[in-house]
């Protein structure tokens, strides 16, 4: 049986989460935006009420893990959820700005991983002898 060419509308399959992906990388970054204000209204709101005000540092840890999970959706959208993998979906801006995020937070936690594999927190160097008990006054 020959092989039919694809044609443009049938390059894209009709499933669910094909769908669901593809409506998620075409959501407007305003709209993005106003939920990252959302949330670091909400955070402010929250912590104000139950521990000490929050710092400006504070509030840039937070927007950075937005910042972080956004890629990441970006990415579950682009390579799990999309077939063929919907990069041409994405600004190069996004492209990279989600392509450096990758690399930041895979590097970082599998470095810090394999740092505390090491060398864990709890031990000591042999120049330093013996780890002391916290609260043991010697």
């Amino acid at each position: 049986m020959p092989e039919r060419a694809l044609s443009p509308a049938s390059t894209e399959p009709s499933d669910p989460l094909n769908q669901f992906g593809r409506a998620v990388l075409t959501t407007d970054h305003r709209v993005v935006s106003g939920l990252y204000v959302l949330v670091l209204i909400a955070f402010v709101v929250v912590r104000s009420r139950t521990r000490r005000k929050p710092t400006l540092l504070d509030a840039i840890r937070v927007v950075l893990a937005l910042v972080t999970l956004t890629s990441g959706v970006i990415v579950i959208c682009v390579f799990l959820l999309t077939k063929p993998p919907a990069v041409e979906a994405l600004s190069s801006d996004v492209l990279s700005l989600v392509g450096l995020l990758t690399v930041i937070v895979t590097f970082g936690f599998g470095g810090r991983e394999l740092m505390a594999s090491f060398f864990p927190p709890g031990s000591a160097s042999p120049e330093q002898g013996p780890a002391k008990e916290p609260g043991s006054g010697t």
